[in-house]
């Protein structure tokens, strides 16, 4: 591969891995001269340096290396920064990337960047407590291997609207507060929750319509589990034997509440009539205003609410 040097369209020198010496009257200006490799893909380098002869003319030294390697280089984001240097063999970069984050990576280095959009953690199981806590710019989650979501994770998350969480016999360990005030969630799906509902769970999500809870679901045992989910009237509850409820407070603020317009709730057929006996589940149905009614033959049957097939 030869490189060629051109100086207001004439050709100057042509070289190949050699040094070149052309003696000129007057000063050369570097924005007029033109590099040109003879290969498409060349990367060919030229060293320019200037000298004054006797007479007081300017010897330009041109020198060429053609052998230059560039690397590709992809760099996997952290949470600090981080200095990229070529590697042994490599005189330069030709590109480099640094991948998104949110593609197998912790979830403390996520945690760090105030990440905004649609959010995939394909590997992390677990999420620290307040680990996404404010970040409104997030506008969906998919963690389709996260089963441990600790305090206040995604609270004040008010730009998500969709969350994609484990699906079956996953094993959910949800914490406190974890979804309070995301006020953009509409639906939510929680078939893998196997744990108790804390306090504040959902307090404050203004706009979600509809709760689904997995077949292994734990109890709805604290208060303000549900406070002020306006919008709340559908709870669908798949699991085989009858969800404790600890205090009808839990749905203050909700159209559930003594006065308030009334929700469905969506049950195996075989326990209507037990949610409707049971503690505090008979307090709810005794307001005349909220219904149980089966799963089976709804449009809940065969898919979660927020349109996944139940596989």
């Amino acid at each position: 591969m030869s490189t060629t040097v051109t100086y207001k369209g004439s050709t100057l020198a042509t070289l190949t891995n050699q040094t070149k010496t052309l003696e000129t009257s007057g000063t050369w200006l570097e924005d007029d001269i033109t590099i040109t490799d003879s290969s498409s893909g060349g990367n060919g380098a030229v060293i320019i340096s200037d000298t004054t002869d006797s007479h007081g003319g300017t010897i330009r030294t041109l020198t060429t290396t053609n052998s230059v390697s560039l690397q590709t280089k992809t760099i996997t984001p952290t949470s600090s920064a981080q200095t990229v240097n070529p590697d042994t063999g490599y005189d330069g970069f030709s590109s480099v990337t640094v991948n998104a984050a949110g593609t197998g990576y912790t979830i403390d280095d996520i945690a760090t960047a105030n990440v905004t959009g649609a959010i995939t953690i394909p590997s992390a199981t677990s999420i620290t407590a307040y680990g996404f806590y404010g970040y409104t710019g997030i506008t969906s989650l998919s963690a389709p291997n996260v089963t441990t979501i600790h305090a206040c994770a995604f609270n004040g998350c008010t730009g998500m609207t969709s969350i994609s969480l484990p699906k079956g016999s996953a094993s959910g360990n949800y914490d406190s507060a974890i979804f309070q005030n995301c006020t953009g969630l509409t639906v939510l799906a929680l078939p893998g929750w196997t744990r108790v509902l804390y306090t504040n769970t959902f307090n404050g999500c203004t706009n979600l319509a509809t709760i689904d809870i997995g077949s292994s679901s734990g109890n709805i045992g604290n208060s303000q589990v549900f406070l002020n989910c306006s919008s709340l009237t559908t709870l669908i509850l798949r699991k085989s034997s009858v969800i404790t409820l600890g205090n009808v407070g839990v749905f203050n603020g909700t159209p559930f509440a003594s006065g308030g317009a009334g929700g469905t709730i969506y049950v195996p057929n075989a326990l209507i009539s037990s949610y409707q006996t049971a503690t505090n589940w008979s307090t709810l149905y005794g307001y005349g205003t909220v219904t149980f009614t089966k799963i089976e033959g709804s449009q809940y049957e065969n898919y979660y609410a927020d349109g996944t097939a139940i596989s």
